[in-house]
C-alpha cells in the first residue's frame, strides 16, 4: 500500500484503481483485491492469458517461475527492472509465525519489496505468492558460514474455492 493512500492501489493494463479488499488470510499472508474506482487513465498491452489457481498443493521439485524487481545502479542512478526467475520448490516448512506452510524456492532470486509476486508453472497455473526471503544453512556443520537467501512462497490451493467463489460473485 502506498504511503499516500489509505487503501490499496491496483495497477491494471488500463489504469490505476482504488482497491477494495475482498478476502484477507493471515494464515497464508494473502489478500484478494478488486479494482473499483479508476484514479488515473493509461494504456499498456492487455495480457492475453491469466494463470488459473492450482487445484492442489505443489510437490517438491516442481519447476516454477516468478517475477521480481531488480534494482540496478547506485543510490543516485538506481533503475528498477522487472525480471523473470526460474526456480524449483526445494523445501517446505511450517512457518514459525504460525502462518501456515511455506515453500522455499531454489534457483531464483528475490529482492525486498516484491512480496505478493505470483509463482506459477509453465502451464500458467498459479501455485503461490512470494511472501518473504528466508535464510537456510547450506552446510549444517558450519551454518554461520553457509547462508543463502531463498525466496519463500505461500501456496494458494487451500484458498482456491473461497477465491473462486468471491470472483464469481463480482
Amino acid at each position: 500500500m502506498s504511503g499516500r493512500y489509505e487503501w490499496p492501489v491496483i495497477q491494471k493494463h488500463d489504469g490505476l484503481f482504488k482497491g477494495e479488499v475482498l478476502l484477507k488470510s493471515r494464515e497464508y499472508d494473502v489478500a484478494l483485491l478488486v479494482a473499483r474506482e479508476k484514479l488515473a487513465d493509461f494504456s499498456i498491452t492487455e495480457p492475453k492469458a491469466y494463470p488459473s489457481i492450482a487445484a492442489s498443493t505443489p510437490l517438491l521439485g516442481l519447476s516454477v517461475g516468478f517475477l521480481n524487481v531488480i534494482d540496478l545502479g547506485g543510490e543516485t542512478d538506481k533503475k528498477r527492472h522487472i525480471a523473470f526467475s526460474q526456480a524449483s520448490i526445494s523445501y517446505f516448512f511450517e512457518d514459525e509465525t504460525d502462518k501456515g506452510i511455506r515453500y522455499a524456492l531454489t534457483g531464483g532470486f528475490i529482492q525486498h519489496g516484491f512480496s505478493g509476486g505470483p509463482v506459477f508453472t509453465s502451464d500458467l497455473e498459479l501455485v503461490g505468492l512470494i511472501v518473504m526471503s528466508q535464510r537456510f544453512a547450506l552446510d549444517m556443520e558450519q551454518p554461520l558460514m553457509s547462508i543463502y537467501n531463498l525466496p519463500v512462497m505461500s501456496p494458494l490451493a487451500s484458498l482456491k474455492n473461497k477465491i473462486e467463489t468471491i470472483i464469481a460473485s463480482q
